[in-house]
């Protein structure tokens, strides 16, 4: 994440560097397309965010805002 975060500065002037969630896009591909699915992916991700937020787990996730 460093590396990445260092060859978007390169190219980039980073304004708005973000830790976010990740790790609930790995259910989407082996969920079925179903409203309970998209219930459950939303949950995960609500539980995701809070544990980021407390601490407890680290967002591996980036978003990355910048201009050239």
């Amino acid at each position: 994440m460093t590396a990445m975060s260092r060859a978007a500065a390169e190219c980039f002037s980073l304004r708005e560097p973000q830790s976010v969630p990740y790790l609930f896009r790995y259910l989407v591909p082996v969920l079925a397309d179903t409203a309970e699915a998209v219930q459950f992916v939303e949950e995960v991700l609500r539980e995701e965010v809070n544990l980021g937020r407390q601490g407890d787990i680290v967002l591996i996730g980036r978003r990355i805002v910048g201009a050239t």
